[in-house]
């Protein structure tokens, strides 16, 4: 069965922590145990700030080509527009209808570990 990995992006992500060392971040470190064949990368766009999402995804993506976990052509970077990342009752249903959009006949895992706490309990839900 082909088998996909969906996560939002989240800060720890973006290649380096908070003193700039290199470090991989919660999706990358899920390649060391399992395997996949598509990536699916949910970001939120920002208007300025210490952080561009879209830039994050795009360093995993390449991480993940460079390093020949997944063809690049089953990488997807998704926008995840909501207002506030925060509001449950605006993620979860916004979320719930992304996953009804995926192809059916795969095996998903979601990552819970990258992304706001309250997008994190939505995938729980």
């Amino acid at each position: 069965m082909n088998k996909s990995l969906i996560s939002f992006v989240g800060k720890n992500d973006r290649g380096t922590d908070k003193d700039g060392i290199e470090t991989e971040g919660a999706i990358l470190t899920v390649f060391k145990e399992l395997k996949f064949d598509a990536l699916h990368l949910l970001w939120t766009p920002t208007k300025g700030g210490d952080y561009n999402f879209y830039k994050i995804a795009e360093h995993i993506k390449d991480t993940v080509t460079k390093k020949k976990y997944i063809n690049p052509n089953k990488i997807y970077l998704y926008p995840f527009q909501c207002n506030n990342v925060t509001d449950h009752n605006e993620i979860y249903p916004k979320l719930l209808k992304y996953c009804c959009s995926l192809p059916k006949g795969r095996e998903y895992t979601a990552s819970i570990s990258s992304g706001t706490t309250a997008m994190s309990v939505c995938w729980i839900l």
